[in-house]
C-alpha cells in the first residue's frame, strides 16, 4: 500500500487525532488495502457480537465473510461467567464460527496467569462457575462459589461467622449474582496478607443485556480493591490477553 495514499493518510490521522475511520467513506480500493492490511481480529462480545442472547444484525455473516477472507478471528471477553466450552456453545447457537483456541476470555487468562506464576495455594473467588471451572481445568485448587449471605447482624458476622481458609493466596473477582457482605469481608481479610494475589476480571459497570433493566456488572472489583486500605497487594487487573495470543498466533 502506498504511503502516500489517501487511506494511509486518513489512518495515520486517526491514530494521532484518535478518531475511528467509517469504512462507508472510503472508495472501493481503499476498502480493499485495509482488508489486506491485518490478517487477524479480535472481536469484542457482550454489546459488539449479541447482547445476552440476541444477536446483533448482521455480525455473524461480518465473522463469517472475514474468515473467508482468511482471517483469523478471535473472540475476547472479559465475561468470565462462562468457559470457553460454554463460549463455544453459545457462538454456536448464535451463528458464530468457534473454537476453543479462538476463545480469550478472563476466566481463561486468570488460570493462565496463576499457572504461569506456578501458584501452589488456594484461590478464593468471588464470581460464577465460568471462573472455578477454569481454575479445574488447569488444576488449580480453589474455594466454592454460591451463596455466602446475610445471616445476621454486622457485630455477630465478625464476631462468629467468618471462617477464613489459612492456604487461600488469591483472590479473583468479577461478575457475582451471589454477592453479598460476608463475601466483601472475607475477600478484603485474605487480601491483608503481604503476599496475597488480587486478580479482577473485569470492572465493567454496567452488564450488557437485551432486557430494559440496568444490571450492574463487576463494580465489586472496585469495592473490594478499596477495601484493602492501602494493604501490600500484588493486583493484577484483567490478566493480560497478549501472551496467551501469541502464543495462538505462532
Amino acid at each position: 500500500m502506498p504511503s502516500d495514499s489517501k487511506f494511509s493518510r486518513s489512518i495515520e490521522l486517526s491514530k494521532k487525532n484518535m478518531v475511528a475511520v467509517s469504512l462507508t467513506s472510503l472508495s472501493k480500493e481503499e476498502f480493499t488495502n485495509f482488508i489486506d492490511s491485518f490478517d487477524t481480529v479480535l472481536t469484542d462480545c457482550d454489546g459488539v457480537l449479541w447482547l445476552g442472547n440476541t444477536v446483533i444484525l448482521g455480525s455473524p455473516n461480518v465473522i463469517i465473510q472475514l474468515q473467508e477472507m482468511g482471517k483469523r478471528v478471535f473472540y475476547v471477553t472479559n465475561n468470565s461467567s462462562k468457559t470457553r466450552d460454554e463460549i463455544v456453545s453459545k457462538c454456536s447457537r448464535l451463528g458464530y464460527p468457534a473454537t476453543r483456541d479462538n476463545i480469550l476470555s478472563t476466566a481463561y487468562l486468570t488460570a493462565c496467569y496463576l499457572q504461569d506464576i506456578v501458584f501452589k495455594k488456594k484461590v478464593y473467588v468471588v464470581g460464577s462457575k465460568g471462573i472455578t471451572q477454569e481454575l479445574d481445568a488447569a488444576g488449580i485448587k480453589h474455594l466454592d462459589v454460591g451463596p455466602d449471605p446475610m445471616c445476621s447482624d454486622v457485630a455477630s458476622l465478625l464476631r462468629n461467622e467468618v471462617q477464613l481458609d489459612k492456604d487461600v493466596g488469591a483472590v479473583v473477582v468479577g461478575f457475582d449474582e451471589h454477592f453479598s457482605f460476608p463475601k466483601m469481608v472475607k475477600a478484603a481479610t485474605y487480601l491483608k496478607q503481604p503476599n496475597c494475589i488480587f486478580i479482577g476480571t473485569n470492572t465493567d459497570e454496567i452488564l450488557p443485556t437485551e432486557f430494559p433493566l440496568t444490571v450492574p456488572d463487576a463494580e465489586n472489583v472496585e469495592w473490594i480493591g478499596n477495601a484493602k486500605q492501602k494493604v501490600s497487594v500484588n493486583r493484577y487487573l484483567c490478566p493480560s490477553h497478549g501472551n496467551v495470543y501469541k502464543q495462538k498466533s505462532i
